[in-house]
Parts: C-alpha cells; sequence; structure tokens
C-alpha cells in the first residue's frame, strides 16, 4: 500500500468545513460501503492502538456537540485528532505513523458519516446535507 502525504492530503483539505467531508461520505458511498469502510480502517490501525481507539471516537462524539466543530477547516480538526491520539501514546507506549494518523483521522469521520446517516437531527445541526435537497 502507498504511504500517505499529508502535506498533500492536508493541502487539499484547505479551507474547506469539516462538515464538508461527512457530506462527501454521505453522497459518494452507501451505508453499507461507509460501515464496511469504518471497519476495514479500523483494521488498518496498529493492534496496540485499536482499544484506544474507542474512547478516541467516544471523546470526539461529544466534541460533535457543538456547532462551531463543524464549520472548522478540516485540516485543523485533522491536527486536532492527530494530536489528540498522539497524546494517547504515551498511555499504550507506542509510536504513531502518518499513515497511522490519516487512518485514525478516517476511523473518526467515517464514525460521524455513519451515525450523521442515520440522525436527521444531527445533520441539521451540524449543517450537512445527505442529498441535494438536504
Amino acid at each position: 500500500m502507498e504511504k500517505i502525504d499529508l502535506k498533500e492530503f492536508l493541502a487539499g483539505l484547505a479551507g474547506k468545513p469539516y462538515n464538508s467531508l461527512i457530506e462527501r461520505h454521505l453522497r459518494g458511498q452507501s451505508d453499507a460501503e461507509r460501515e464496511a469502510g469504518l471497519q476495514e480502517t479500523i483494521q488498518l490501525l496498529p493492534p496496540w492502538f485499536i482499544p484506544a481507539m474507542e474512547s478516541l471516537i467516544d471523546e470526539w462524539n461529544e466534541t460533535g456537540r457543538y456547532s462551531e466543530f463543524w464549520r472548522t477547516p478540516c485540516a485543523i480538526v485533522f491536527n486536532h485528532m492527530a494530536e489528540h491520539a498522539k497524546n494517547l501514546t504515551v498511555i499504550t507506549g507506542g509510536v504513531l505513523d502518518d499513515d497511522d494518523l490519516f487512518n485514525i483521522f478516517q476511523v473518526l469521520t467515517l464514525n460521524f458519516a455513519v451515525m450523521a446517516s442515520e440522525n436527521k437531527d444531527l445533520r441539521k445541526f451540524a449543517g450537512i446535507r445527505k442529498g441535494l435537497f438536504g
């Protein structure tokens, strides 16, 4: 598998609000594809980090309760999520590389996309349109 170029990835996200990335997942994937992608991406994480991923998901779900989060630029959200994950490595003793950080971001993003797909109130709150008309 090709290594992720984080600088290039983050440049592609420049200026885009995080809710637009969730919209892209909702419009570009079926529910089954999103769920499968979520499970497959979790399996790409280092085995020692997977137990910490659950608490990371829970903590970011709490962050999703703030409307301004959804309008935050994607690159800033990525950086916050990456720092949060790195802070967890103090507990686990492991080291995360760029691919791991990208996959952690993808897990958190796909988790939000799955939640948004199933919850119209969340979509409305976060300013996420599932289809062309809302």
